[in-house]
């Protein structure tokens, strides 16, 4: 399960609709539903209820849902705490080690 399937995911059940997230993606409807049905394989389990004009996620969909939410609320957070590790001023007087040491005690405290 990858993120950015999650993400596509998260947005189909927030737009309750393929189109639109496709929209609000930059992606085209065929993309979003590749994407989601590769997920509905892997797990093994129907996302989504697809009627007429609209989707409802299915309670399969419902509890990825909760779980997606909080995988995706975490990358992000590693993804700002990276970015701000990488465009911090080491002390010019720092050694490439100690620099090294310091960097990777940020990385790992946001494991």
């Amino acid at each position: 399960m990858d993120i950015a399937a999650l993400r596509v995911f998260r947005t189909v059940a927030e737009e309750r609709g393929f189109s639109r997230a496709a929209v609000r993606l930059f992606r085209t409807q065929s993309a979003v539903s590749q994407a989601v049905r590769r997920l509905e394989e892997e797990l093994r389990a129907d996302l989504f209820d697809r009627t007429t004009h609209v989707v409802r996620l299915t309670e399969a969909g419902k509890t990825l849902l909760a779980y997606a939410e909080r995988v995706l609320a975490v990358t992000d957070e590693a993804e700002r705490a990276v970015r701000e590790v990488v465009s911090l001023p080491l002390h010019p007087l720092l050694s490439d080690e100690d620099a090294d040491r310091v960097i990777e005690a940020v990385r790992a405290s946001v494991r």
